[in-house]
């Protein structure tokens, strides 16, 4: 695979990294974004979901605790 890195970016990996390195580093920073990125993700979609069905949770909350002043 080939890349084009802004001169920028390559002149903060030429600091960073020596030549061997490099691969490494890229290899690693990529496996960092994409965990990252899908743990965001996933958080976002668990916090909408929680979001969307919180009417009904409460609504069968409460008719449980209706229920259980009816037994007790």
């Amino acid at each position: 695979m080939n890349i084009t890195l802004s001169e920028q970016t390559a002149y903060l990996l030429e600091q960073l990294t020596d030549r061997m390195s490099k691969k490494r580093f890229i290899e690693d920073a990529v496996k960092y974004y994409i965990d990252h990125i899908g743990k965001s993700k996933i958080r976002e979609q668990l916090k909408q979901g929680a979001m969307e069905r919180a009417e009904r949770d409460l609504k069968l909350s409460q008719e449980w605790d209706n229920l259980e002043d009816k037994i007790w």
